[in-house]
Formats: structure tokens, C-alpha cells, sequence
């Protein structure tokens, strides 16, 4: 063997690196078992707040000694093999900027009808349409307003320099569009800075290309209600001049006045007789109540005296908590909005009064707990003297009473304006307040009594000390330049997280030890070496997963990635043994059978390999989340499997008949190998028209079925809201989703039993187009009602106090409907150019059109079985979700698939240029008979591995796993009855026999 030295020196420096990097691992693991006895009681209790104080305490300092080299916890957090949320537990948010905002501030924040128009317009057609916001708006626009230019419109003060009245509609365009474009990095980049002072292990942030998104993971976040304030605040902060209330009597004597006003005579109708309303309907207005209440029959009378005296005070002044002190109970602050959004009410104050109600409530002396309403002097322009935009610091501190705040620093401009703001209340008597409003909520509004001439200020409020972190760090970084909405949403739960490790766990290690077994005995001593291949693969997977460039993590599709990698890993070392056995049985002593097996084999590993890898970049790169790290994991396989197969297992085979020579001991068969090999030959071309019809109308029965009764879709492909249940006892998910229909007012709802008859996964499209906070609440409440109703337990949030009384929600998921759409674009495109890049590489490796489209036409059957099979499963009472998971289960068969067939063609290929036949038939059945052995032996460990996710991969890698088994079976079974028998169909061609080559084929 050739650069023997430089293999064994490349294996020890990987080997090297793959051992610092998983030290971390153990040295973070070490660290976190520190912290968890650290928070144990004596009762066995872990206290999360202890545990996570004490990982706060060591996060900046040493922990690890690496040969001199001090790394801190943190450091250590960064390099260890990070694990995805479905193993861990945490957070996956898509997040939205809204274009519409960034639209109207462009525009000046114009009320002009046609712009207006156009956005509605343009807002209802992206639910339904793949293009981005801002060319459906101009689409609109023009559409609307064919004789107005869009310059018109978007030409103001805010635009100066860059748009002007004369620009075309086409300049007009491209400015627009690169501010969107702009304001999306921006939030990129703030949400970034954010993420990075949160406080959790590693958080995952990318923009998504084409779209207006960013995907943010956050694993191990425990607080989804915080999480989704940190990203969805926009952070706009202002400074204002508090208007005291005592300075506005008059005027909120007038709103009083009027709606006293409104309650005697809604209170005069109520109590009339339904006659005497019917032939008073057309009273003069100004008719005095006074009178017409004295006209009450004395059967209402005495109900009206008790009313009376609360007839002359309104809610304003009845609502307050004490009266007349603004402050209001929340459940009373919608009342109170309805009111002063009244334009009569509007017309009454001073235009230059803004409402704006406290961040959160506050208890007063007495303990009552309400929310303020402050009125703030907007001054002629509605805009704020300061903003945020002038803080170069936060951080979070102590005020007053030691209770958390927020202290700031200024730059020199924000100084000298905060000087003379707080100059200006401080000489008002009495003192004057400046609020401090951050979002549109009073976050503080204190007393000045001096000027503050250094550009210091502080936020106090009722904060706890993650709020003022999460505060600080959101002024910090800075304002998002538009809000954003969340369109898709994760969140999986710790127990959940707990079990899915423990299932890729028991995958791993049984998906090993049965191939292990399998290969020691069927190649003997060469199954061993196969085996040891094997270890440094997977070793090396791990190894490189936990190396921090590569800013990946481990999921649970990537462990299925990993298992089935292993299934696939031995299938180089197969072909390279059978080819060995051909030697052999040839005539070859053992060394040049070695050296010619391994030769021999190169090429058909190498294009196998490479067919598989095009289906794994396209996975890659059109896939998102999860089944990005499945591709990651398969990518990283199938290039460690190639290094593993081909050049470790060669260089253990050449040491171990280094000695011995040719009289080595080193076997690669056994009795088992040698039964398989004295079977009969099969005339697989001849029984090709069978199976043609077979495969057609097995697919025909299951697209029928698909017709009649559609596909079981999952959230990623329909759009919806999900969540797993956890009972301690069995629920019947039947009866359940009765139960929830009235719930969820009847919308389309399923109930199915989820791993265990305790454990229930509801999915809903109720209120699906809608992607507010708001509504996932009241989703979610509803939810909670109705399981509440029909099992008569009680909700805890959290999973660690569920018992038989109770129940929790382990984990939810959103997904949007325009995100859904995505995310079905996305996996039509990723089989569509797999299979293209597979159509252009057999072309270029085998120079006939006839070896690509047989490769295509098998694949394209295989795939299209799979799908029948699951509508089959379906009528059988099997039912398995079709979503993202299942793409990459798709794209997986596609490339073992070519693989299978690949291997054969490569076969038949090299048995024409020998020419030792002009029967074509009988050289395809040739080829597909000696390559069978290797064909059996690869579907079997590869199978052994599915069965092994089947059963113990959960019931998230359950629809996964079947996929597989369906694909590998009808895989193996189209590359011998579909694809090598289509080239023979479509070739009419004449072989062309290579003189110098001419051999007899080896039977094997």
C-alpha cells in the first residue's frame, strides 16, 4: 500500500483532536453533576434556582487543566458536543421581521388609502404565495394605481437623499427592497448580541436565505414566556415629560360629565317598561333625565335610588384603586382603553397627551396590586426629546431598597439633552417626573429633583433580576428596526428530552453490537478488521460533531444518522471483501488478492459514496433544524466511512499478512458465507416484466389510497399547532378528541397515543393564521380546559410534580401556514436536484444516458413505493406522519438506493468491456448474480439497524425508521429487478468488445 505513513499519521492526528474536543464533553458532564449534588437536599430534591446559581458562579472561572492550558466553564460549554433540543430539552423559534413596519416607516407612516389598500392587499396574498413581501406590495400597488408612482408614496422627509419624486418605480424598488433587507441583518445581528449575554449553552442563530426569517435554538432554556420577550421586544426606548393628572381636572371633569351622561340614559331604558320605550323611541335628546327618570313607574323606583348615586361617577374615577388615582385592576385596563380611544373623549383632552399604561402592575401601600396609567407630554410632534439610540451602556444594578434596575450611560449628544430635560423638571414646582418608556409600557417614571448633567440614568421598576438582566442586555445590544412575530415554535421539555437520549443511546449501542456480530460471523478474522473500521467511524462522527467551527449539534435525527451510517459503513468493506473473494477463488495468492480486491473496488466505493453524498448536500442545504443536522451527520459518515473502509482497514489488513505473507491466517469467509455462495444463479432479466407490473400496481393501490384519504401530514407540511401530553395513567386519545372539538370550535383537531397509551400528541389547525402571543395562549388554555374537562385532573407546568391528580405538557410545536409551505418547497426541491445531480453524475461516470435514466426510473419507484406503502400502513391501522423527518427518510433511500445500484452498474459495465459475451441479457444477470452476495449482505446490516430504530428510536424516529425499512427492502429489490434490467431495455446497442481485457467473469 502506498502513503501507508501517511494514513497511520493523519488516523493518529484525528484520533488526537477527536479526543481534545470530546474531553470537553466529559469535563462539562463533570462540572454538571458537580452542580446537581450541589443542589440535592437531604430529600434527594434537586432545587433548579441552587443548581443554576451554582453554575453561574464557576461560568468565568478555571475548571479544566489540559497540559498546562486553563479553560473556564464556559469555554468548556463552547467546545463540548452540544446536544440538540429533542435531546436535551429547550427552545426552536423561527422568527418573522415584519416587513409591513419597515413599508410604512419608509413611507413616512402615511395614512394615504392606495398605500393602505395595497399592504392589506399584499398581506392577505402572502398566505398563500412563496414570493417576498415587498415585490407583492408593489405588485398591489400598481395593480390599484396603474397612473401613480410609487415615489409619490414613499418621497418624504424620511427618505431624503435616497428617494426622490422624480425616481422611477424601479428605483423606487430597489431602494425599498434593500432597506428590508437591511433592517433583517440588523435584527440578525441585535437578536445575536442578545443571545450571546443569555446565559444558556450555546445558542444557534442563522438567517434563513430567501426569506425574511431568522431561526434561533436554544437549548436548555427552561423559561419559553422569557425567551419570547427577549427576541419579540423591539427595545424602542424614550424619554418623556410626565403630565400630572391634577393638571388635567378640567378635562377629565368633561369626560366624566359625558359619560355619566351615557349611564343615566342607558340605566332610563333599561328600567322603562318595553311599551313606554317603544312610544319614547323618537324623545327629544335634550330632554332633562332627571324628569324622565321621575316618569319611572315606583315598581323600578326603588331598584333606581340604589343606582343613583353611582350614577354620577364614571368608570375612570369608579374603576381606579384608590378613586381618582389612575391605577386600575387588569382585568378593567380594556374598559379603560375603549374609553379614551372614543373620539369624543380624544377631542376633549390636549392634543399633545399620550396614554401609556405601566410595564407590569405594582402593589400599592395597602397591597392592592393594579396597573398606572400615565399621561405623557408628546409635545407638537409626537416625537420623544431622547431615545435609546443614545446609550452606549446597560447593565443591571441595584436600586432604591436594593431592589433590581437598570443603569445607563449616554454618549455626549444624549448628555447634553438629558441635562436639560431633567434641568427643566427639576425647576418645576412641584417637581417635575421623566418617564422612562420602553415598547410603549412606563417602565419608571421618577421625581428630578436636580439636573443630571452626566448622562447617567437608572430604570427602576417591580423587576426580578432576569428581567433586569434581560433589560440590560436588550438596551445594550439595541432597538430591532421593526418588530418580529413568531412563526414557528419548539419547545421540548427535559423528561422528553431525557427519554429521546436514552433511546438514541440503546440505538447506538444495539445497531453496533448486531453489526458487529453479523460481520465477525460472516467475514471471520476480516470481519473483525471491518468491525474496527466501524469504531474509528463512529468515533470520528463524535469527534467531529464536537469540534466548535463546525457550530453544529447532535440530534436525535442525526444519532439516526449515526446508526444508520453504521449499517452503511461496513457496505465498502463488503464489496472490498467479496472482491478479495473473487481474486481468490481466481487463482490469486492472498497479498495479490489483497492488493487487486482493494483496487478493484476503489471506484465503485468512491462512486457510491459520492451518488449518496449529492442526496446529503441537497439535504443540507435546502433542509432546515433538524434535518439540517441529519445531513451534517450523514455527510460527516459517509466521508469518515470512506477514510475508515478503504485506508484503516487496509493498512490492519497489511500489517496482520505482513509476517506470514500469503500462509497468513487472515480469512474472509465462513460456513455461512459458503452456503450463500453454492446457491443457484437467478435469471432476474427474465422475471423483470413481472416486476414491472408488481411495483405498478402496488404503487397504483397506494396512490388511490392516497387519493381517497390523503396523507397523514405533520405540523411542518400543513401548518398547526402541536403538543405532547404527559398522564401518569392511560388516556384513550379517541375519546379525547371528542372531548376537544368544542374546544377548539370544531377546527380540524387529531388525538393519537404517542409512544406510550400515557402520553397523547394533540395537533390543531384552530386559529392557525394567526401567529400572536395571544393566540398561543389562548390556544393552549383551551387545551388545557378541555384535557381538564374530559380527564378531571388539574395542569402543572412543571413535569417534575406530575402524579396521578395532574397532568403537564411536555413539549409544542407551531408551525405557520406560510412556513409550512417553506418547508414543503423546500423538500420538493431537495428530491428534485438530488435526483438531477444523481441523472449528471451517472452520465459523466458511466457515458450513457441509459445508466442514468435506469438509476432515476428505480429511484423515482422506490420513492414513490415508500409512499404507497405508507397510505397502505394507513388502512391497516398504522398510521405514520409525513413531515421533515420523513423527507430526510426519502432522500436517505434515494441515496442508498443509487448506491445499490450504482455498485451493479459498475459491474456491468466492467463485464461489457471484456466482451466475453455478446448476449446482453445474460452479462446483466451475470453482474447482478455476482454483486448479490455484497447486495444481501449490506440490505441485511443496514436492515438490522432500522429494525433497531424501529424499535427503540421513539416514536419521533418511528415514521423515520419504517421509511427506511420500506426503501431498503424496495431498494434492494428495485436494483436488481428495475434499474439493471431498464438499461438493458433502453440499450440497443451493440457490445463492443475491449480485446486486451477480454476475461472470464468471476463467480462468486
Amino acid at each position: 500500500m502506498q502513503n501507508k505513513g501517511f494514513v497511520i499519521t493523519l488516523t493518529v492526528v484525528i484520533t488526537a483532536l477527536c479526543l481534545f474536543y470530546l474531553s470537553f464533553t466529559y469535563q462539562s458532564r463533570v462540572v454538571q453533576q458537580d452542580a446537581i449534588a450541589y443542589a440535592t437536599d437531604a430529600n434527594g430534591i434537586v432545587n433548579l434556582s441552587k443548581k443554576q446559581n451554582y453554575i453561574d458562579s464557576v461560568w468565568n472561572k478555571p475548571v479544566y487543566n489540559l497540559f498546562g492550558f486553563e479553560y473556564t466553564y464556559k469555554e468548556v460549554k463552547d467546545n463540548e458536543l452540544h446536544l440538540g433540543l429533542d435531546l436535551q430539552g429547550g427552545m426552536h423559534v423561527t422568527l418573522e421581521v415584519s416587513p409591513i413596519d419597515i413599508l410604512r416607516g419608509l413611507a413616512g407612516n402615511t395614512n394615504d388609502s392606495t398605500f393602505i389598500a395595497a399592504i392589506a392587499k399584499a398581506k392577505e396574498q402572502q398566505k398563500d404565495s412563496q414570493e417576498n413581501f415587498g415585490d407583492l406590495f408593489f405588485k398591489a400597488f400598481r395593480d390599484a394605481n396603474p397612473d401613480k408612482s410609487l415615489a409619490s408614496v414613499f418621497a418624504n422627509a424620511s427618505t431624503r437623499g435616497r428617494i426622490n419624486i422624480s425616481d422611477s418605480d424601479e428605483q423606487v424598488m430597489k431602494v425599498v427592497n434593500e432597506e428590508i433587507e437591511s433592517a433583517i441583518d440588523r435584527s440578525y445581528t441585535i437578536l445575536k448580541n442578545r443571545l450571546d449575554q443569555f446565559g444558556t449553552s450555546s445558542p444557534n442563530i442563522q438567517r434563513l436565505p430567501g426569506t425574511g426569517r431568522i431561526q434561533i435554538e436554544i437549548p436548555g432554556a427552561d423559561n419559553p414566556q422569557r425567551v419570547r420577550k427577549l427576541l419579540q421586544g423591539v427595545a424602542r426606548l424614550e424619554f418623556w415629560d410626565v403630565i400630572e393628572p391634577s393638571t388635567l381636572s378640567s378635562s377629565f371633569i368633561a369626560i366624566n360629565d359625558l359619560l355619566v351622561k351615557e349611564q343615566k340614559a342607558n340605566a332610563l331604558t333599561n328600567a322603562k317598561p318595553a311599551n313606554a320605550q317603544a312610544t319614547e323611541t323618537n324623545a327629544d335628546a335634550g330632554t332633562d333625565l332627571e324628569k324622565q327618570l321621575a316618569s319611572v313607574p315606583d315598581s323600578t323606583k326603588s331598584g333606581l335610588d340604589s343606582l343613583q348615586q353611582n350614577l354620577n361617577i364614571s368608570p375612570i374615577y369608579a374603576l381606579s384603586t384608590p378613586p381618582g388615582s389612575f391605577r386600575y385592576d387588569i382585568k378593567d385596563t380594556a374598559e379603560i382603553n375603549a374609553i379614551f380611544k372614543r373620539q369624543e373623549v380624544k377631542n376633549i383632552l390636549p392634543r399633545n397627551v399620550g396614554l401609556y399604561w405601566a410595564a407590569k402592575p405594582e402593589k400599592d401601600q395597602n397591597g392592592i396590586e393594579a396597573m398606572e396609567l400615565n399621561f405623557l407630554d408628546l409635545g407638537r410632534n409626537g416625537k420623544p426629546k431622547l431615545t435609546g439610540e443614545v446609550i452606549t451602556d446597560a447593565r443591571n444594578d441595584l436600586g432604591q431598597n436594593a431592589q433590581p434596575a437598570v443603569s445607563m450611560n449616554m454618549n455626549a449628544a444624549g448628555t447634553k439633552i438629558w441635562a436639560k430635560m431633567t434641568a427643566e423638571a427639576a425647576s418645576k414646582s412641584p417637581r417635575g417626573r421623566i418617564a422612562i418608556v420602553l415598547d410603549n409600557s412606563v417602565y419608571s417614571a421618577p421625581v428630578v429633583n436636580d439636573e443630571i448633567p452626566t448622562g447617567n440614568s437608572q430604570i427602576t421598576g417591580n423587576f426580578t433580576t432576569e428581567e433586569a438582566k434581560d433589560l440590560a442586555n436588550i438596551l445594550k445590544a439595541g432597538s430591532l428596526p421593526a418588530p418580529t412575530k413568531i412563526v414557528e415554535e419548539a419547545i421540548v421539555g427535559p423528561t422528553l428530552g431525557q427519554v429521546a437520549q436514552n433511546q438514541g443511546l440503546i440505538s447506538i449501542v444495539c445497531g453496533l453490537a448486531l453489526v458487529v456480530i453479523f460481520m465477525v460471523a460472516y467475514y471471520a478474522k476480516g470481519g473483525w478488521i471491518a468491525n474496527l473500521a466501524l469504531l474509528f467511524n463512529v468515533f470520528f462522527i463524535l469527534g467531529i460533531l464536537a469540534q466548535p467551527t463546525l457550530a453544529t449539534a447532535l440530534t436525535l435525527p442525526g444519532i439516526a444518522g449515526i446508526v444508520l451510517t453504521m449499517g452503511m459503513a461496513v457496505d465498502a468493506n463488503v464489496l472490498i471483501f467479496e472482491r478479495i473473494k473473487e481474486e481468490l477463488a481466481n487463482g490469486l495468492k492472498l497479498r495479490a488478492a489483497i492488493k487487486k480486491g482493494y483496487e478493484k473496488a476503489f471506484a465503485t466505493i468512491l462512486d457510491s459514496n459520492l451518488t449518496t453524498l449529492i442526496t446529503a448536500l441537497f439535504l443540507f442545504l435546502l433542509g432546515s433544524g433538524p434535518i439540517k443536522g441529519f445531513a451534517i451527520t450523514l455527510i460527516i459518515g459517509i466521508i469518515s466511512s470512506f477514510f475508515t473502509a478503504v485506508y484503516i482497514s487496509r493498512v490492519v489488513v497489511d500489517w496482520m499478512v505482513a509476517k506470514k505473507g500469503d500462509d497468513s491466517s487472515l480469512t474472509f469467509d465462513t460456513f455461512i458465507a459458503k452456503a450463500i455462495r453454492k446457491r443457484k444463479e437467478f435469471n432476474f432479466v427474465k422475471y423483470s416484466k413481472p416486476a414491472y407490473i408488481v411495483s405498478s400496481v402496488i404503487i397504483l393501490i397506494g396512490f388511490v389510497l392516497i387519493f381517497v384519504q390523503g396523507l397523514n401530514l405533520g405540523v411542518d407540511f400543513k401548518g398547526g399547532r402541536s403538543y405532547v401530553v404527559s398522564f401518569t395513567k392511560p388516556v384513550v386519545a379517541t375519546d379525547m378528541k371528542v372531548a376537544l372539538s368544542q374546544s377548539f370550535e370544531n377546527a380540524g383537531t387529531e388525538v393519537k397515543n404517542y409512544g406510550s397509551n400515557s402520553v397523547v400528541k394533540i395537533t390543531t389547525s384552530w386559529l392557525i393564521d394567526d401567529d400572536s402571543d395571544q393566540t398561543d395562549e389562548k390556544v393552549k388554555q383551551a387545551l388545557i380546559a378541555g384535557v381538564s374537562n374530559y380527564t378531571k385532573l388539574s395542569f402543572v407546568e412543571n413535569e417534575s410534580a406530575l402524579n396521578d391528580q395532574n397532568f403537564t405538557i411536555s413539549s409544542s410545536s407551531k408551525v405557520g401556514a406560510t412556513v409550512a409551505d417553506d418547508i414543503k418547497n423546500s423538500a420538493w426541491k431537495a428530491s428534485l436536484f438530488s435526483l438531477i445531480g444523481i441523472f449528471i453524475y451517472i452520465l459523466i461516470r458511466f457515458r450513457k444516458w441509459q445508466y442514468s435514466a435506469g438509476a432515476i426510473i428505480a429511484t423515482a419507484h422506490d420513492t414513490l413505493f415508500v409512499f404507497a406503502a405508507f397510505a397502505i400502513a394507513r388502512v391497516c391501522g398504522l398510521s405514520f406522519e409525513v413531515d421533515q423527518v420523513f423527507v430526510a427518510a426519502i432522500l436517505t433511500i434515494i441515496g442508498y438506493s443509487i448506491n445499490d445500484t450504482v455498485i451493479i452498474f459498475d459491474r456491468i459495465r466492467e463485464y461489457f468491456a471484456m466482451g466475453t459475451s455478446h448476449d446482453k441479457a445474460k452479462i446483466v444477470n451475470d453482474a447482478v448474480n455476482h454483486t448479490l452476495s455484497r447486495t444481501i449482505i449490506t440490505a441485511g446490516t443496514t436492515l438490522l439497524t432500522v429494525i433497531v430504530l424501529l424499535f427503540f428510536g421513539g416514536e419521533v424516529m418511528r415514521g423515520f425508521a419504517f421509511a427506511l425499512f420500506v426503501g431498503i427492502v424496495v431498494g434492494t429489490y428495485s436494483s436488481v429487478f428495475i434499474a439493471a434490467p431498464t438499461v438493458l431495455d433502453l440499450d440497443k446497442d451493440d457490445i463492443k468488445p475491449v480485446a486486451d481485457t477480454k476475461k472470464k467473469p468471476a463467480t462468486a
